[in-house]
């Protein structure tokens, strides 16, 4: 048992080396700074890499021979132009606040941390864990976001994909999961939105519901209007490139799709970063969701 919690330690404290909040950051991050010392410097370098930090080369390397067999199987479909640089595939690939949207986008799975009293025994306030839909879940030790709850007093949210159900625990176990600002789970999770005013306690404040996952976000009603607007740019950006043949687009109305996509793409990455930074800081509480 030492030994399984002491492997786990190292594996953690490794992936916070480059990610304190985002286990699928921190292992992307691993994954390009090995393919980039085995292009530029070779497999003595790699390996060495390897070695430092107890990774398996043949793993990486599989894991690299998944994503060019994806990367075929987009560039295959209808969703790219034929023109299109690598270049621009890879515009905005190192931003950690897109990634976890994107990650959001497709997984509709949420974490979130609660304060709530306990009965049982000695009466005490306690924080635990639950997905959104009210079960009881636990972070895997490996994860970075690992104790979570030991660290912070603070409500979170946390996009993850995966997990088991533990009979042991009575829990969702997680082993992955990227710490997420209120801001993501706006703009991303699918699904309806609901609104309303808080009126009986702050006019200045408007209730953003996402019914699927009973999360209510406050935001200031200056600023409700503008990211439901975003939120819907994005998602029908989403369904256009779904729907159509970017292959067919005549050069014009490519370039003019392309350019709004890059627009928008930069005004959600602000959004996303300053709402990290807020989090960061510790702007970011229960007030701000529920």
């Amino acid at each position: 048992m030492k030994a399984d919690r002491r492997k786990s330690h190292e594996i953690r404290e490794i992936k916070r080396k480059y990610s304190s909040t985002s286990d699928y950051w921190a292992l992307y991050t691993i994954q390009e700074d090995w393919m980039s010392l085995m292009q530029e410097q070779g497999r003595t370098a790699s390996d060495e890499y390897c070695s430092r930090y107890s990774l398996r080369g043949d793993r990486l390397a599989y894991i690299r021979s998944l994503s060019n067999l994806h990367l075929e199987q987009l560039l295959k479909s209808s969703m790219i132009a034929p023109t299109t640089e690598a270049e621009e595939l890879n515009r905005f690939s190192d931003i950690e606040e897109l990634m976890c949207g994107v990650l959001l986008s497709g997984a509709d799975s949420l974490l979130v941390t609660n304060r709530h009293i306990k009965t049982k025994g000695k009466m005490s306030t306690v924080t635990d864990i639950f997905t959104s839909t009210g079960d009881r879940a636990h972070i895997g030790s490996e994860s970075v976001n690992h104790n979570i709850t030991k660290r912070s007093i603070k409500s979170h949210l946390l996009a993850y994909f995966g997990g088991h159900h533990s009979a042991e625990r009575r829990a969702l176990v997680v082993y992955k999961s990227s710490l997420i600002p209120p801001q993501t789970a706006l703009l991303f999770c699918p699904g309806d939105i609901k609104i309303h005013s808080d009126n009986a306690k702050d006019d200045d404040i408007t209730i953003l519901t996402i019914p699927k996952h009973r999360l209510k976000i406050h935001v200031p009603s200056s600023q409700a209007d503008h990211l439901l607007k975003v939120r819907e740019m994005l998602w029908n950006t989403f369904k256009y490139y779904i729907e159509r043949n970017i292959k067919q687009l005549d050069f014009e109305e490519h370039t003019k799709v392309s350019t709004f996509k890059v627009s928008l793409i930069k005004t959600v990455g602000r959004i996303l970063v300053e709402g990290q930074r807020e989090l960061r800081d510790g702007r970011t509480g229960e007030k701000d969701f529920t």
